[in-house]
């Protein structure tokens, strides 16, 4: 049976450590992005239609 626990102890560990840890990282990460967000949020229509219309020339242009 202790053959058995110490499994169960190095796939705790590792769950601990990596799932665990890749999960949370995930979550700060979005965290980060969504204050940097933020930033540009400014409820300003027209604001939000000049980079809507900048983007699309963009777009346009890396086709052509």
């Amino acid at each position: 049976v202790r053959p058995y626990w110490r499994l169960c102890d190095l796939c705790s560990g590792f769950d601990r450590r990596f799932v665990d840890g890749l999960v949370n990282s995930t979550g700060a990460f979005t965290e980060v992005c969504s204050q940097v967000l933020k930033l540009f949020q400014t409820g300003q229509v027209r604001r939000y239609a000049l980079w809507f219309m900048l983007g699309a020339i963009a777009v346009l242009w890396y086709l052509v």
